[in-house]
């Protein structure tokens, strides 16, 4: 039986894609791989991979997550160490994030 080797990718559906991308490069630092206009983008932290997040602009209109229902909970980035995991919290936290 073939096996999954690991995650290719992850999309998220957002309301405003500008500030998603804003978010994700400015304050974690991804780098944008590919755009299509104003309703996806292709974001990568890795330089070998074409992305590793894609983001998919729903509008304004769009109603928001509801904790109640099945869906995504959270996923993770990968750090060095726990000491650059305390790092990178304080830099959330100065970004108000």
């Amino acid at each position: 039986m073939a096996r999954v080797k690991g995650l290719a990718h992850l999309v998220l559906r957002v309301r405003d894609l500008g500030r998603s991308v804003d978010f994700y490069t400015r304050v974690l630092g991804l780098k944008v791989t590919a755009q299509l206009g104003s309703r996806m983008a292709f974001l990568s932290v890795s330089e070998d991979k074409s992305h590793e997040l894609a983001l998919l602009s729903l509008g304004d209109g769009a109603p928001g997550p509801d904790p109640r229902r099945v869906g995504l909970y959270h996923f993770a980035w990968q750090v060095e160490s726990v000491e650059a995991l305390q790092e990178f919290y304080r830099h959330l936290e100065a970004q108000q994030v």
